[in-house]
């Protein structure tokens, strides 16, 4: 499932997950989002918006490797393939480093783009690096309804806990990751972290 069926009313199942895409690599469109409308899946697609049809300029700062990332056309494309696309703020910044005038351009920027882009307002948006932001314990004033976050020690609307999936996750460990107890795993590691 997605965010914006939840913000639409279509109740979640106990086997429901949410999968979440971040940067929105054009790659993806060659394989990740042919797979999910083949498995009449959905995902989440979280665009940085000052890059929207460029590249990850933040990565390449740090001298990593250079990915196109989508275009507006492609954006649309995938709200019309049943997928949602969110924000990951306007410049990928950590906003849990930024001042209040800075987190509020950050957001606000961001949710104007996308709702230029794709006809109606982002529902969610994830925080780039995970960390939330001290300012604001509520996005609805920029018209989100769920955020979320990679560390998370009382999640809510506003910091909804996920997991990353790296390129060494084998069958059994994403199984691990799927079970509850992962989850109870997840509460008291994210507490000691925070």
């Amino acid at each position: 499932t997605n965010f914006r069926r939840l913000h639409e009313g279509v109740p979640p199942t106990r086997r429901d997950v949410i999968l979440t895409f971040d940067d929105c690599g054009k790659h993806l469109l060659d394989f990740a989002v042919p797979e999910l409308v083949q498995r009449k899946m959905t995902a989440v697609f979280y665009m940085p918006t000052a890059d929207i049809g460029g590249h990850n300029s933040w990565n390449v700062a740090k001298g990593k490797s250079k990915v196109e990332l989508m275009n507006e056309a492609d954006l649309r494309d995938l709200e019309t393939a049943g997928m949602e696309v969110g924000s990951h703020s306007h410049d990928h910044i950590h906003l849990d480093r930024e001042n209040e005038e800075q987190v509020q351009y950050q957001l606000q920027k961001s949710q104007e783009i996308l709702t230029d882009v794709l006809g109606r307002p982002a529902v969610s948006m994830a925080y780039p690096y995970g960390g939330i932001p001290h300012s604001f314990n509520d996005l609805s004033e920029f018209g989100y309804h769920h955020a979320c976050s990679i560390f998370s020690e009382r999640p809510s609307s506003w910091s909804r806990r996920r997991f990353i999936v790296h390129d060494d996750d084998s069958n059994w460990s994403l199984r691990c990751k799927l079970h509850r107890t992962y989850g109870l795993y997840r509460s008291w590691s994210d507490s000691r972290s925070g």
